[in-house]
């Protein structure tokens, strides 16, 4: 048996949204470790994941947060192509209250199950059923923990994949699913039917098409009517340019219905017709700095007539052309909007600049600046603070450094600062700084 023991305690929290991965990775990393190494004979290896920090939200009410995020798991190992995973999660936050009219500390505690899985695989295929991430492409359409199924196919250069999820049993606390207002006071209740099929050739492309039906299944009535159906398909293109250049490119294309916030009309809708695309050119110089480079283009569509972009009445007239996807896509650290009616530009290089230096030879990291724009000036974002129809939203800078001082110890530290654009209705830049230790015994 093994076990492992992991503690991360930031110093000094600013403001912080949800934690990022480095310039080149688009889930959220801490939600997510790699699987680990499959023993022959039957193991059990557990661990402790252990995370204290403080979050300073700047407000006259709520100066700061004291949050715990404690993850306990356990993987059966029965051979090696077959284990269990079984992770289970406490999120405790206390934010003191500094004004005294305002009654007492807020405290929230919630417990539970963040994975629980089985997966087993042979020479072609694999099968995983349970609470796991599944995803779909570079991440746009799907990139979540959600429960269901998954199966996957090869023979040759072609393989399939298929998977089913339900997002009902997960609490509303943990669910990244939500983006309409039943959404947020209940939780999401959402069906999602996929499918990706792929085919690599000359070992260095690979063309692949996903469909992907996301089916909302909230019980609404007439007068808080939110059920948003929607169809995915997407067209992908992954390719080595050249010796160190590669390319990586989406296209995706949403249909289905939307809800009409029409006065005087019960159970309004009209048709989705949006578009969303990202395109990456990286480059790895295979130094000894491992220095990479990343030219980044992503787009979705906008509604000029949305009143929101939340999922329910937004859409105030005809066709919605609005692009809103279930995806955990990075758009940033500093700030962080949805995909939806944005467009951003961004360039980014990740290495170890101090390799020649022993103390620092196992230190990395990434720096990123990214310009963000409206598609349509006149629709609306994901950031209320938004209200200008300009096109230029704004521009930021984010670090990630992560330096392993040995073995069982690391030093993360993560910041970034967004200027604000004409977009904006206020000009306060947007700063976060993040750090801490790791300890993994």
């Amino acid at each position: 048996m093994v076990k492992k023991l992991g503690i991360s305690l930031p110093l000094i929290v600013l403001f912080i949204m949800i934690l990022v991965s480095p310039a080149f990775t688009e889930e959220d990393s801490f939600l997510k470790e790699e699987e680990p190494a499959l023993a022959e004979d039957f193991t059990v290896d557990w661990g402790l994941l252990f995370d204290v920090y403080i979050l300073d939200s700047n407000s006259t009410t709520e100066n700061f947060s004291v949050i715990n995020d404690t993850r306990l798991y356990f993987n059966f190992i029965f051979s090696e192509d077959t284990f269990l995973f079984i992770r289970g999660r406490n999120y405790f936050q206390w934010t003191p209250n500094t004004s005294p009219t305002l009654g007492r500390d807020k405290v929230e505690n919630v417990i539970d199950l963040e994975q629980a899985f089985f997966q087993t695989q042979g020479k072609n295929v694999r099968f995983a059923i349970g609470r796991k991430y599944y995803r779909l492409g570079l991440g746009i359409l799907f990139n979540n923990i959600a429960d269901g199924s998954s199966i996957l196919f090869k023979t040759g250069g072609w393989s399939v994949e298929v998977l089913a999820n339900y997002t009902g049993f997960i609490k509303k606390d943990f669910d990244t699913f939500k983006q309409s207002i039943n959404d947020f006071n209940n939780g999401s209740d959402r069906l999602f039917f996929g499918a990706k099929t792929s085919y690599s050739f000359e070992s260095n492309q690979t063309f692949y098409i996903s469909l992907l039906h996301q089916r909302d299944l909230q019980k609404t009535s007439a007068l808080n009517f939110d059920e948003y159906q929607s169809f995915y398909a997407l067209l992908g293109w992954e390719n080595e340019l050249a010796k160190g250049f590669y390319f990586m490119g989406e296209f995706i294309y949403e249909f289905g219905s939307s809800p009409i916030a029409t006065t005087g009309v019960s159970n309004a809708t009209g048709t989705i017709s949006a578009y969303a695309l990202d395109m990456r050119f990286r480059y790895y110089a295979g130094t000894k700095a491992r220095l990479a480079f990343l030219l980044q283009y992503a787009r979705a569509s906008g509604d000029s007539d949305r009143t929101n972009s939340t999922l329910g009445r937004g859409n105030t007239s005809g066709k919605d052309t609005g692009f809103k996807a279930f995806g955990q896509y990075y758009t940033g650290f500093s700030f962080r909007p949805l995909f939806s009616n944005i467009q951003m530009i961004r360039f980014a290089a990740d290495g170890n600049p101090l390799f020649f230096w022993n103390t620092f030879k196992r230190f990395y990291g990434s720096l990123q600046y990214t310009a963000y724009m409206k598609t349509n000036k006149n629709g609306v974002t994901s950031d209320i603070d938004i209200t200008n129809d300009k096109l230029f939203i704004g521009q930021s800078i984010d670090f990630f450094g992560n330096w392993r001082i040995a073995s069982d110890l690391s030093y993360i530290f993560k910041m970034g600062i967004m200027f604000k654009g004409s977009a904006f209705g206020t000009s306060t830049p947007i700063g976060l700084i993040f750090t801490g230790f790791q300890l993994q015994l």
